[in-house]
């Protein structure tokens, strides 16, 4: 996993100029003694880009290897928030990848959810899992949710790779939006998305018992959010 933040740097600096913001420093590497587990933090902005969040968790002994990175798009763009994480846990890596939806009309999904199709089928071979209650009502149609071996992690990392490859391609398309309805409307559906991610997402409690409950709020509160 170590080299998807690099691969996707760089297909988003391609089209996007980025600016680091800073991250919190107690949050930005987080080592547990004798190295069993790491933590780094990274945040940036762009034009038309609120936020692009990315988080490495990795162990010692490699049960778990964890990394996130989610695309926040200013209010003025109605584009969904783009998440992917990848979750390996003992023998296995599960990669979610999503345009969270921030709206639901068939000219919305023509624009932003439909074009996720061939990315969705080229990777169909994929083991599928079922969703929780908590990620139903976020899930775009055609988004990635399984389950691989590790010998398939380039796949899935690829899988990745492929989903933001379309993700810029459409934020590029997109066009910006001045009207201040419009933008309240942007800000309600990412903030009902973003609440529900705080209040509801079971790897919070997770990381808080691994590096404790402050520093896990800050991360959750200040970096990926």
């Amino acid at each position: 996993m170590d080299d998807f933040l690099e691969k996707a740097l760089k297909i988003i600096e391609e089209k996007i100029v980025l600016e680091k913001i800073l991250v919190p420093p107690d949050v930005e590497t987080v080592k547990l003694p004798f190295g069993l587990i790491t933590i780094r933090c990274y945040n940036w902005k762009a034009d038309g880009i609120r936020k692009i969040s990315f988080m490495r968790l990795q162990s010692a002994f490699s049960f778990l290897n964890i990394a996130g990175m989610s695309i926040y798009p200013e209010p003025c763009y109605d584009v969904p928030i783009f998440n992917c994480d990848f979750n390996g846990m003992g023998k296995n890596i599960m990669p979610i990848i999503n345009f969270v939806p921030l709206f639901n009309d068939p000219s919305y999904s023509d624009t932003y959810l439909r074009p996720m199709q061939a990315v969705c089928e080229k990777y169909s071979h994929f083991q599928r899992l079922q969703p929780s209650e908590f990620m139903k009502s976020h899930l775009a149609p055609h988004c990635t949710f399984a389950k691989v071996t590790k010998k398939h992690i380039d796949e899935a990392l690829q899988c990745g790779i492929d989903y933001l490859t379309l993700y810029i391609e459409l934020f590029g398309k997109a066009e910006k939006n001045s009207d201040t309805g419009f933008q309240e409307n942007v800000k309600k559906a990412q903030a009902h998305y973003t609440i529900s991610l705080l209040t509801n997402d079971p790897s919070r409690k997770m990381l808080g018992k691994i590096i404790g409950k402050k520093r896990a709020d800050t991360i959750f509160n200040d970096v990926v959010v």
